[in-house]
């Protein structure tokens, strides 16, 4: 049974408007998410209003196959999940729809303040890099999540791409913040999600902790990702909601690099 409504707090009303997006609980099956990217298994895809999801915040919603429907909402995506799970299961309250406050789009499209100065992304491992249009998956190929680059590792050594801030450390994916302000976000291989139980990924750094360009960042089992038939091509993206206005310009394409070689400008 749900929980009682009360006052609710702004991540609570954000998840129970995409609920109510996602065509009520009842149409849920299961809430995941990976990174920045809601993964929600519904009963019927048809009941799914992803115009509303977008006006909610979502910065794109694809269906990767017949009752799976994600949607891209940022930094905020893992929170949401939690919530959602919360309200599902009756630990958080669930809002009726007529009382939902549409409070999603301000507080979800918040941005980072960001100095536009010159910054140079690095490739984080030695590998080819390629164009995000190479990844098999819509948030990164359609630059849903962001602009940036892909590059196909030739080893699981993973490095800082830039100076910064680590912002996030999930398994298959970290990310750190510049000092401009821009949120960079490396993600080691395709629906790596999956081996989040296996021992696949081992870090050096935690949340909050300060890495200069090259610095030891993670060491990944490629070996595991290919025995498992997942794709180890790892896009590096500049997350839409830092990015901004500002231009990405491509220093390599389709080349072999070493880590820490400089890939992108971004101004």
């Amino acid at each position: 049974l749900a929980a009682k409504e009360g006052k609710t707090s702004e991540i609570n009303q954000l998840s129970n408007a995409v609920i109510n997006a996602y065509g009520g609980q009842a149409n849920i099956k299961n809430v995941d998410a990976c990174i920045t990217k809601l993964r929600v298994q519904v009963v019927d895809p048809k009941k799914v209003n992803k115009q509303q999801l977008t006006n909610l915040g979502a910065r794109g919603v694809v269906n990767p196959s017949k009752q799976s429907v994600y949607a891209v909402f940022g930094t905020q995506a893992d929170r949401i999940k939690n919530e959602m799970k919360d309200i599902l299961s009756g630990k958080s309250p669930a809002i009726n729809n007529q009382k939902i406050v549409n409070i999603a789009k301000t507080n979800n499209t918040k941005q980072t303040k960001v100095i536009k100065q010159l910054m140079k992304v690095s490739a984080p491992v030695d590998g080819k890099v390629v164009s995000l249009t190479r990844v098999k998956d819509k948030t990164f190929s359609e630059n849903i999540m962001g602009k940036g680059f892909a590059i196909i590792p030739s080893n699981g050594n993973f490095v800082a791409p830039i100076d910064g801030t680590i912002t996030l450390v999930n398994n298959h994916a970290f990310s750190i913040r510049s000092k401009q302000g821009y949120d960079i976000l490396v993600h080691i291989g395709i629906d790596t999600v999956k081996l989040s139980n296996k021992k696949v990924f081992k870090y050096n750094v935690k949340v909050g902790q300060k890495v200069k360009a090259g610095d030891k960042i993670v060491t990944a089992n490629l070996n595991t990702i290919k025995s498992n038939k997942l794709d180890t091509i790892t896009p590096v993206i500049v997350l839409n909601e830092t990015l901004g206005s500002a231009k990405i310009k491509n220093l390599k394409n389709n080349t072999n690099v070493k880590a820490k070689t400089q890939v992108i400008e971004v101004k």
